[in-house]
């Protein structure tokens, strides 16, 4: 018998206070972003005793032949650990692979407490080889953060000079921004024209058009806002920022290249950075960068850190293996693509 319980959560509302911040991948609206694609969704409350001490948002991703993999970006969130936990974890994580034919199921704690490898290992979790790690599905294990604390003048001062001569820059090219809030859809349009010429110039895959079409319906609800820089009548930038548990995370940029040398995209960044100061976020996230011994996206890294701030380090992730000769399998080809 578990002190244990682990339910299916109503997505429809909002997630009960854990006292601890909760990544805004693993809120409930993530998750109806990727239900738009047609990904089955699993969002589940842990309680103890009857009080909720966790969250887990599992998201199903096709892989092959009717295969799936399971993931749980920056999740479960936990404020009780336990071995009883992980194991309740496992059992219930081990009943829905079977469901959805999961040939594993990744997840990577949030939790204040680090868990001993040891204890992960005993009930049948594995670290998976860091090849894997890399697929677009799963998220960075490091993000850029900047404490938005001190004054404007403050955070000014502490960027690197280059960045603060790009906003100079900027400013002489009359380069304009506009924070919007409201009617967020009508830039629709113009983000995806942006957001295909940022992934043709930078190398990088697109999510579906229907993706986009929910995180704009997000923000409709007051999820986020959206940041722009324009050349006259142009937009130029357009930046989605995602609000939540007081951070607020930059998750998509579009930029023009026609427009680069204007540096409209710090002057977007500035004012997405100074709206969030101003309406009371207490951290910007500027999203993933390269690790210490990681040196696969030095210019986005780059420009991130001159921003002034510090490094997030999320635990390592973990595999749960249902099926261990396909996950074999998968894990092969990626070290082969990688």
């Amino acid at each position: 018998m578990t002190d244990y319980l682990i339910r299916t959560a109503d997505s429809a509302q909002s997630l009960p206070d854990l006292g601890t911040p909760v990544p805004p991948q693993q809120a409930f609206f993530y998750g109806a972003w990727h239900k738009q694609l047609g990904r089955r969704i699993y969002p589940l409350l842990i309680e103890r005793n009857g009080r909720v001490v966790g969250v887990m948002q599992l998201i199903c991703y096709p892989i092959t032949l009717g295969y799936t993999l399971l993931y749980a970006p920056y999740g479960p969130v936990i404020t009780d650990i336990s071995e009883e936990l992980l194991r309740a974890l496992a059992q219930t994580i081990s009943d829905i692979a079977k469901k959805e034919r999961a040939i594993f199921t990744r997840i990577t704690f949030t939790t204040s407490t680090t868990l001993p490898p040891s204890l992960l290992q005993k009930e049948g979790f594995q670290i998976p080889h860091p090849r894997t790690l890399s697929a677009s599905a799963f998220q960075p294990t490091y993000e850029w953060m900047l404490d938005l604390s001190p004054s404007t003048d403050t955070l000014l001062a502490g960027m690197d000079k280059k960045h603060r001569y790009s906003l100079r820059v900027a400013s002489e090219q009359h380069v304009t921004t506009q924070i919007v809030t409201e009617n967020t859809r009508a830039y629709l349009p113009i983000f995806l024209a942006l957001m295909k010429e940022t992934a043709k110039r930078d190398g990088f895959s697109l999510h579906p058009h229907a993706y986009y079409e929910a995180v704009f319906a997000s923000l409709a609800r007051g999820h986020g806002y959206l940041a722009l820089a324009s050349i006259g009548e142009e937009i130029a930038v357009i930046n989605i920022i995602v609000m939540h548990s007081g951070v607020a995370h930059l998750f998509f940029s579009g930029s023009s290249t026609a427009h680069r040398a204007t540096m409209a995209s710090y002057a977007a960044q500035w004012a997405s950075v100074r709206h969030a100061k101003d309406i009371g976020m207490h951290t910007y996230n500027f999203g993933g960068v390269s690790g210490p011994s990681d040196e696969r996206y030095e210019g986005i890294t780059r420009y991130k850190k001159r921003f002034g701030g510090y490094l997030l380090s999320h635990d390592a992730a973990v595999d749960l293996v249902q099926y261990p000769i396909l996950y074999a399998l998968y894990t092969l080809r990626r070290r082969l693509k990688s």
